[in-house]
């Protein structure tokens, strides 16, 4: 079984949050996620995801 990353790619938050290209990096430059830059690439943290999932679960089952 293949372990998942820690980190995920610029493609894979783009098409988990359902964003573009343009406005992943508006967000990125707004700090409003969170990023990793290794050299020129960029990587973002999937715990930041995963929490982000857990607390709109959380919000569902409290409303």
């Amino acid at each position: 079984m293949q372990e998942q990353s820690r980190l995920l790619t610029p493609d894979e938050v783009m098409q988990l949050l359902g964003i573009s290209y343009a406005t992943l990096l508006r967000r990125v430059r707004n700090n409003d996620i969170p990023f990793i830059r290794i050299g020129k690439m960029l990587r973002f943290p999937r715990s930041f995801f995963d929490e982000l999932e857990e607390r709109a679960y959380d919000s569902i089952k409290g409303a």
